[in-house]
C-alpha cells in the first residue's frame, strides 16, 4: 500500500478532497490556521494508538487533514464561501498582456499603415502567432488610446 492509500484509509478522505482541504487551509489567515491546527496533536495520538506500524510523517499529515476538515465543517457556510472568494484575484488576461507587449506594432499598423482591425488581427496571427478578434483589438484601442490622450491633456 502506498502512502496516499495509507493516508486515505487513516482519514477516510479521498485524495481529491485532501487537496481541496489544503487549498482551503492555504487561504486562511494565520490566526485561523492556528485554530484549525489546534486539535491536530490530539488527532495524531489517537491515530498513533491504533496504527503503530505507520510512520510519524504519514500520521502527522493524516492528523493535519482531519483537524483542517474538522475546522472547516465547524465554520458556517457563509464564512466558508467568503473564504473561497477571499483570495480570488481579478484574472489578468494573458492575451491582453501579449497584445500590450506588441502595442507599438498595433499602433504603427493602425496609424501609419492604415490597416483595418481585421488586417491587424490577421497580421498578429501570421507573424506573432497570436489569435485575437478585430473587435477585441478595437476595444483595447479605445481603452488604451483614451488613457494616453487623457494623460497628454493633463
Amino acid at each position: 500500500m502506498n502512502e496516499q492509500d495509507t493516508i486515505s484509509s487513516l482519514t477516510g478522505l479521498t485524495p481529491l478532497y485532501q487537496n481541496q482541504l489544503f487549498r482551503y487551509f492555504a487561504k486562511l489567515d494565520t490566526q485561523e490556521k492556528l485554530e484549525a491546527l489546534t486539535p491536530q496533536r490530539q488527532k495524531f495520538h489517537l491515530i498513533k494508538k491504533e496504527n503503530n506500524d505507520v510512520s510519524n510523517t504519514t500520521l502527522t499529515l493524516a492528523s493535519m487533514l482531519l483537524s483542517i476538515d474538522l475546522y472547516l465543517k465547524g465554520i458556517d457556510p457563509v464564512k466558508r464561501r467568503a473564504l473561497a472568494l477571499r483570495t480570488k484575484r481579478p484574472v489578468r488576461s494573458e492575451k491582453r498582456e501579449k497584445i500590450v507587449g506588441l502595442w507599438a506594432i498595433v499602433r504603427k499598423l493602425r496609424l501609419e499603415e492604415g490597416y483595418s482591425w481585421r488586417s491587424i488581427s490577421a497580421y498578429l496571427f501570421q507573424y506573432h502567432h497570436l489569435q485575437v478578434s478585430h473587435a477585441y483589438l478595437h476595444e483595447l484601442w479605445e481603452s488604451i488610446e483614451t488613457k494616453i490622450q487623457e494623460e497628454i491633456r493633463q
